[in-house]
């Protein structure tokens, strides 16, 4: 049988000198090989996206993207298995409890790093859907719990960070949600379900199953029929609500 390939791993580290440290602690495990290095967040997902990589060393406070935002733009489906690296006890936490591969927390030394990378190993050896499933769950439920701040939207091999308070109102479009913003449309690879949660319930407001406005850019409100609004937005949009939500729109008239 010939022999099998070398693991492919992209180490994600902001500090220069712990990244060189993780690298050189890397190299001497054997089986492995470090086939890129990078030192914020949107460099990660631009070399994950390009080098597939078998496995990802990825630190959780990063410039640009943390972590978990790198995971999310990535998307789960080219997302590979990840083993978290924080300074931080309540990231590494949260890392496991996401269910990652492995944590490692700062400062570990050559073993610890050795068993991370041993165990990663292990799975890889596993059919691949489970470990994709890790990674979905990963990307969704590390910030679950968090405030949206904004919208991470890639464009090829770019990365667009769009706030939250720069949208104007928000629409399904198939498997993503269309962000408008200021006469400028931006999509994103997510679900309402996933992000109204995460909006500040006193800005956004859902008016129909597939919308979403900013509430401080209502320009006017037209009940049209019992229970169905036209709501007129400051961008020139006129959006209809649904009898579902009329009670939150009918909210705003008193």
């Amino acid at each position: 049988m010939p022999p099998a390939r070398p693991v492919r791993i992209v180490v994600v580290e902001d500090e220069t000198s712990t990244r060189a440290g993780i690298v050189a602690q890397v190299r001497a495990i054997p089986g492995v090989e470090v086939v890129a290095e990078c030192g914020d967040g949107t460099e990660a997902v631009e070399v994950i996206l390009e080098q597939h990589p078998d496995l990802v060393l990825l630190d959780i406070q990063l410039p640009e993207l943390t972590g978990f935002e790198v995971i999310e733009a990535v998307g789960s489906e080219q997302m590979p298995p990840v083993v978290f690296i924080t300074a931080f006890d309540e990231f590494a936490i949260r890392a496991f409890e996401t269910e990652a591969v492995d944590y490692l927390l700062k400062p570990f030394g050559q073993a610890r790093l050795a068993r991370a990378v041993s165990r990663a190993v292990d799975r890889l050896r596993e059919p691949t859907g489970p470990l994709r499933a890790a990674a979905s769950r990963a990307a969704v439920a590390s910030v679950a719990a968090t405030p949206l701040e904004r919208f991470v939207v890639r464009l090829g091999r770019r990365i667009i960070l769009l706030p939250v308070d720069g949208v104007d109102w928000i629409e399904v479009t198939g498997n993503y949600l269309k962000l408008h913003c200021g006469g400028h449309t931006h999509l994103a690879r997510r679900t309402l379900a996933e992000t109204v949660p995460r909006l500040d319930p006193e800005r956004f407001m859902r008016i129909h199953r597939g919308l979403v406005v900013n509430v401080t850019r209502i320009r006017a409100i037209e009940r049209q029929a019992p229970a169905v609004y036209r709501v007129t937005l400051t961008d020139g949009a006129v959006l209809t609500s649904s009898r579902s939500y009329s009670s939150a729109v009918r909210g705003l008239l008193v």
